[in-house]
């Protein structure tokens, strides 16, 4: 899709009758991508996502009325024609009849063949292609133990790189969690025995952004410390359903404030109008936040809801969950807050930890009545609730 051309009406509509046919619904946020040029790095000025949207839903209703049409073949050879196409092109099953499937074993194109798909895609620069023997590494055991080991952002919870999530019921306290998480990480102090290591953090706060500026108060007041420049609050809206990923990323990146963790709480708020339980929507936000982590080359951590069962984990399409590099829990339970590893590639999970809301004063207003925050702090010594031996 890098190497397609998005300006020409032509293609671009035949573009959206070919991922709807293989892709269905799931198709519409590649044909965004590809519509607003953040496949191509070249940004379309006319964008219209409303227009793109319509075009992709005529073309799903064109395609159930006849399956036949442009598939994967097409835009390969659309790809080809353009002078920095760096692959070889592959032939699919559905290049053998009208009714194969589209997925088959590939094999590569001779040269000759090559040549002729190229002169028929009217290309007006001569193709070039490499044909390269793929490699395999075979490796030993011991060779294993040479391998690069994760980098971790928080030893043992988070990595360095990559998508994570902070998910919790309502009221459980997930947002003060994260951010005395994410005050760790910036003054890279321990958190919870867990070493970090420190780097930029951005806070996106979409929920309670009236009260963002009392909660870092409260946190700088409690801990007396001030919170290093590193450490920034977004509070404008930011929409991870719409190509404004790329936009915010280049942002992060002029401020120098890449290669560290950009936090959104909540997802739900980054993405009015959003099905969570729709595998297309939800996937358009996962594409979006890792498009986010791949430009500024960091972690990028989504704050999100449990449903009304809670103990069926973050709410919302399974996708989620399997796209996560990590992922941590925070609960309600008798006995208080507690907060465990849900998914942590490369170290353990489930180990709860307790921890507490402490209420902090911050001052009085012009009424003379108390202003306050919350921290979160650990509650390492809590007794177990009285009948937590039965249960």
């Amino acid at each position: 899709m890098s190497y397609i051309d998005n300006s020409d009406e032509q293609i671009w509509t035949n573009v959206s009758n070919a991922l709807s046919r293989v892709y269905q619904e799931d198709g519409q946020p590649y044909f965004l991508k590809f519509s607003s040029g953040e496949y191509s790095g070249k940004r379309y000025l006319n964008y219209d996502e409303d227009e793109c949207i319509t075009r992709y839903q005529r073309a799903l209703k064109d395609c159930r009325r006849n399956p036949e049409g442009y598939r994967i073949t097409y835009l390969e050879k659309l790809a080809a024609g353009h002078p920095e196409w760096p692959l070889p092109l592959l032939q699919y099953e559905d290049d053998l009849g009208p009714k194969s499937v589209v997925w088959g074993p590939p094999r590569l194109l001779t040269f000759a063949e090559f040549d002729g798909i190229a002169r028929a895609c009217n290309t007006t620069e001569e193709a070039e292609i490499t044909l390269r023997a793929s490699k395999y590494t075979f490796l030993t055991p011991n060779q294993l133990q040479h391998l690069p080991t994760t980098k971790w952002r928080v030893k043992g919870l988070f990595p360095e790189h990559g998508l994570a999530s902070i998910y919790g019921p309502s009221g459980s306290g997930k947002s003060f969690f994260a951010l005395d998480l994410m005050a760790a990480v910036a003054c890279g102090s321990a958190f919870y025995g867990h070493k970090t290591t420190s780097c930029p953090v951005v806070y996106v706060a979409l929920e309670g952004t009236g009260g963002i500026a009392k909660r870092v108060e409260a946190y700088e007041t409690h801990h007396k410390i001030k919170l290093p420049t590193s450490f920034r609050v977004v509070t404008d809206m930011l929409s991870l359903f719409s190509s404004e990923a790329s936009v915010f990323a280049e942002a992060v990146i002029e401020a120098g404030l890449n290669e560290g963790v950009i936090v959104i709480d909540t997802l739900a708020q980054s993405a009015p109008g959003l099905d969570e339980n729709s595998s297309a929507h939800m996937g358009m936000i996962i594409s979006n936040a890792q498009l986010l982590q791949r430009m500024t080359n960091g972690l990028v951590v989504l704050i999100h809801h449990t449903g009304k069962d809670a103990s069926r984990g973050a709410r919302g399409h399974s996708s989620l969950y399997a796209a996560l590099d990590a992922a941590l829990e925070v609960k309600r339970t008798q006995g208080g807050l507690e907060w465990l590893s849900g998914k942590v590639k490369d170290g353990e999970s489930g180990n709860a930890t307790s921890f507490r809301l402490e209420r902090v004063v911050l001052g009085k207003d012009e009424d003379g009545d108390e202003v306050s925050s919350c921290v979160a702090v650990g509650d390492l010594f809590r007794k177990p609730p009285p009948d937590s031996a039965n249960r």
